[in-house]
């Protein structure tokens, strides 16, 4: 299995980070091949080789992975990584997904519960009267109204 090592500056929850390569084409295995979110890999290479590299590509799972920690073991070292899925996954249609996002920096919406966000409720009842009464006990309610953001704007 051929591994690449990586850094990026950018921030971990970035989709389109720039990776730019430490060392490419590293021979290695993956010792825990049943947890696909956190392998555990084993590379041929020193650990001054590592230093500097914040990421890992295996070119066999076609995945990006996060270093979490490494440590020597004999001739080898021990990676353990965490998949980076927003990495793994940007070129399989990953932008172009229609999605409900609680959380955005430029667009909310007041329907999601968002504790993050101030809202300001008005609650205004009026009562009427029908001109005529109702024989068969069926009522008619009629509600309408806004909110308004505590920072501005009406929706």
């Amino acid at each position: 299995m051929t591994i690449d090592l990586l850094n990026s500056t950018d921030r971990t929850n970035k989709v389109q980070k720039t990776f730019t390569t430490i060392q490419g084409g590293i021979s290695g295995t993956m010792r825990h091949t049943l947890d696909e979110l956190s392998p555990i890999f084993e590379l041929q290479i020193t650990q001054n080789t590592l230093s500097g590299a914040k990421y890992l590509y295996c070119s066999e799972t076609n995945k990006y992975y996060h270093i979490e920690k490494t440590y020597p073991n004999k001739a080898f070292m021990v990676v353990e990584c965490h998949e980076d899925v927003l990495s793994s996954f940007k070129d399989h249609g990953l932008m172009n997904l229609s999605v409900i996002a609680s959380r955005s920096s430029n667009m909310w919406n007041l329907y999601l519960q968002d504790a993050g966000r101030q809202t300001q409720q008005n609650q205004n009842t009026y009562i009427k009267e029908f001109p005529n009464s109702f024989n068969d006990l069926s009522f008619v309610m009629i509600t309408s109204g806004s909110y308004q953001n505590v920072q501005g704007g009406e929706v």
